[in-house]
């Protein structure tokens, strides 16, 4: 059978520490409450708030930067290969004199 335990009854450092006590079962409470309710990995990485990646968090940023730069890299060689506005011209792709304005 279990005491109630009342204020009166306990000495001051006891009432502290039960007052500790409990603060710290309803911090874990709520942390508890927290993460059950936190959305999926797999949310997250559909709504852009985590990377869909597998690599360690410490190499993450590296990962960006290197894709970043792959994405450059394949920009550059796609307008390098792209044709001039006069052989544009000459295929009859582009219009000599294109209205101004538009």
């Amino acid at each position: 059978m279990q005491r109630s335990v009342h204020a009166a009854n306990l000495p001051h450092s006891a009432l502290q520490a039960r007052a500790l006590e409990l603060e710290r079962q309803r911090n874990t409470d709520n942390l508890r409450k927290g993460l059950n309710q936190r959305p999926a990995r797999d949310d997250l990485v559909q709504r852009n708030i985590l990377p869909d990646s597998t690599a360690a968090p410490a190499l993450q940023g590296h990962q960006r930067e290197l894709d970043l730069h792959m994405r450059a890299d394949s920009l550059e060689k796609g307008l390098q290969g792209r044709p001039s506005p006069e052989e544009l011209v000459k295929k009859g792709i582009l219009d000599e004199n294109p209205a101004k304005g538009a």
